[in-house]
């Protein structure tokens, strides 16, 4: 790929950027690779602009884009097909709230066949939170949940642009737990939502786990699923009530699930492996 392409493609996959990162993302890629200096970069950037194949974000333009950057002398840059891209899916996510299922399928569709590809603002993570209300009842309930939930996670997580109303969104998260919490074919839209909820640091992950543990068939799939990076905050925020969870399966007789939360706290303290045979973990006390 030529330096050029490269320079495109890197704004195409990751939205509008600052012209320091784009040179600063360039170089880490290419070390001492020829072409790849600093002047060189900077000079091809003004070439491509003067081409018109890349162009500047205006500033009263930012907030659509999700740019915060108060520092009025930062460039942002962008290029056309992204900008006519930006366009559709701004289209797309205005069917969502219009509540047909069809078109709302449809949407998600289209988000996740362009996936990685866009910025969204926060109030546009805000109308996809909205088809978590989405139940078993509802057609395709089950599916467009997991489709927005999956749009969530990597504009959320990934891209760390979190929605206008948190507190509302992590309401619809514990909703999804509700819903699909007892129907294995929608497992995954619970452990998304676990994956949401842990990243905003909400109980409700605690105590899904507490649902779990004593019917779990699988300790690893369940230790996987209760062990991704944004959850580990969760569990030492309430380490408290995690230890009392313990006590309380323990006292009604059941060790293997204290055991089984026990080892995923393990594995999420500062990433330490579980002790498969603790040997201070009696088997009956």
């Amino acid at each position: 790929m030529g330096i050029e392409k490269d320079i495109e493609n890197i704004i195409l996959t990751g939205g509008p950027i600052r012209t320091d990162r784009l040179v600063g993302k360039l170089m880490e890629k290419n070390p001492n690779k020829r072409g790849y200096s600093k002047k060189t970069l900077y000079r091809k950037i003004s070439r491509i602009k003067e081409a018109g194949r890349i162009s500047e974000v205006p500033p009263e333009e930012y907030s659509s884009y999700n740019i915060t950057d108060a520092d009025g002398r930062a460039h942002y840059l962008t290029i056309p097909i992204a900008e006519d891209r930006k366009k559709h899916i701004d289209k797309v996510i205005s069917d969502i709230p219009k509540g047909n299922v069809i078109d709302e399928y449809l949407s998600f569709l289209e988000l996740l066949l362009y996936k990685g590809y866009y910025a969204l603002s926060p109030s546009q993570v805000d109308t996809i939170g909205t088809a978590l209300d989405r139940t078993m009842q509802d057609e395709n309930g089950g599916d467009i949940v997991f489709m927005a939930l999956q749009i969530l996670h990597e504009v959320i997580i990934d891209k760390d642009t979190p929605p206008l109303d948190s507190m509302k969104l992590c309401e619809r998260l514990r909703g999804v737990q509700d819903n699909f919490r007892d129907v294995p074919k929608h497992r995954p839209n619970v452990r998304y939502a676990n994956q949401l909820l842990g990243y905003f640091n909400d109980y409700a992950v605690i105590e899904q786990l507490a649902i779990d543990a004593p019917k779990s068939t699988d300790d690893e799939i369940l230790k996987n699923e209760y062990t991704y990076p944004e959850m580990i905050g969760v569990f030492e925020q309430y380490r408290s009530e995690l230890y009392e969870i313990e006590k309380s399966f323990v006292k009604n007789g059941d060790i293997k699930s204290a055991k089984l939360i026990h080892r995923i706290r393990e594995i999420a303290l500062e990433g330490k492996p579980p002790i498969e045979d603790n040997p201070f973990w009696a088997d009956a006390i």
